[in-house]
């Protein structure tokens, strides 16, 4: 609380005079504030300066990226798109359906950049349109936060660098949603967003270390919310290749999209899409899905992918 007071008033100095408190508490607090304090992520946890002695803290003089002004308007511009998307919230909405649209919003709206200058903040994603994982996390925090749904950020390194992601409790259960890396850098699906680690269990997150202050991190069991699973493109055999294409095409044009995903257990079926394009047997599920949904393909437009990083199906047309 008073390190949160300090932030949140951009205070020079936090106090901690008379508390006892150790060097080593401080730093669980402050990693604490980082993991759950998604609008204060302006303070310069690193340029915080520590005064104590006997191995006590006394307090500490604060950092922060900005003056007090500046800040002050980029929370608001920042809180100000925010309350666009919460506008997009609905009643009838389930909580899937509004973690499905902060998901999609955030990777609609911001491009990867390591480079941009408000890359770790709110501000990066929501008004600049640029930012990194640690920008994309505390954005997907903050909108969880203010609908109520419970949540935390996870931090540790991923594909070889250090990484920032979410936890979300739905139906009591965990689950782990990581919005950067469904945001495709593909230049030929530039604008597809991605759902494959969206609503995930931690099994599918095992090839990440977490960094040892990601304190009590639950663990995530859940598969019923899996995108893949909810709409029923999740092919477990090649026997289920055909339905889940046909359902991935279904989902798509019932989502407005242009591309139709669907994703595989295993490599093996994935790579039996082939064998369905060679046989001709793809193009009579594009006329039966034409047939049962009345829309109409642009046949000699649509193309096949599969990537070879995920076991994943895209149908474009």
């Amino acid at each position: 609380d008073i390190f949160e007071g300090a932030a949140v008033s951009l205070s020079n100095k936090a106090d901690f005079d008379g508390l006892s408190l150790t060097k080593q508490e401080l730093e669980r607090v402050v990693y604490a504030f980082d993991l759950y304090e998604p609008l204060y992520s302006y303070v310069s946890l690193e340029n915080c300066m520590v005064r104590g002695r006997n191995g006590i803290v006394k307090d500490v003089e604060m950092a922060y990226y900005y003056d007090k002004t500046t800040h002050s308007k980029m929370t608001s511009a920042a809180v100000s798109e925010a309350d666009k998307i919460i506008a997009k919230v609905t009643p009838a909405m389930s909580d899937y359906e509004v973690l499905k649209l902060f998901h999609d919003e955030i990777i609609t709206r911001c491009v990867y950049d390591k480079t941009a200058q408000n890359r770790n903040f709110m501000y990066g994603v929501l008004v600049d349109g640029r930012a990194t994982c640690t920008g994309y996390a505390k954005t997907f925090q903050y909108l969880c936060n203010r609908v109520g749904i419970e949540n935390t950020c996870v931090f540790g390194n991923a594909g070889g660098e250090g990484h920032m992601w979410n936890m979300v409790k739905l139906d009591g259960e965990w689950y782990e949603v990581d919005t950067t890396w469904d945001d495709t850098t593909l230049d030929e699906l530039d604008d597809e967003i991605f759902y494959e680690f969206f609503l995930v269990d931690t099994a599918k997150m095992s090839d990440r270390q977490l960094f040892d202050y990601n304190y009590n991190k639950p663990v995530a069991y859940g598969k019923k919310y899996y995108y893949y699973n909810v709409t029923g493109t999740y092919a477990q055999s090649t026997a289920d290749l055909k339905t889940v294409i046909k359902n991935a095409l279904k989902n798509a044009i019932k989502e407005n999209k242009d591309c139709a995903q669907a994703m595989c257990a295993d490599r093996a079926i994935v790579e039996a899409v082939a064998d369905l394009s060679d046989s001709g047997e793809l193009f009579y599920i594009v006329l039966e899905v034409e047939k049962e949904t009345g829309y109409t393909f642009n046949k000699s437009e649509m193309k096949y992918y599969t990537l070879e990083n995920a076991n994943m199906i895209l149908i474009t047309f």
